[in-house]
């Protein structure tokens, strides 16, 4: 899952290998809903995290 979130990021010659992965997962609409969650989560620590360094 998480692998999948770094390579989201990864150069474009490494997109037929994410494209690969995602395709390789059974439950491709759950692996991406996952996907989603992590990165919305991950945005709201960083954001809770800047807004305590500004104060």
């Amino acid at each position: 899952m998480f692998r999948l979130v770094m390579q989201l990021d990864a150069p474009l010659e490494q997109e037929d290998m994410f494209l690969q992965y995602v395709s390789s997962c059974e439950d491709c609409l759950k692996c991406i809903l996952e996907t989603i969650l992590i990165v919305i989560e991950a945005h709201m620590v960083i954001k809770a995290l800047t807004k305590k360094d500004i104060k």
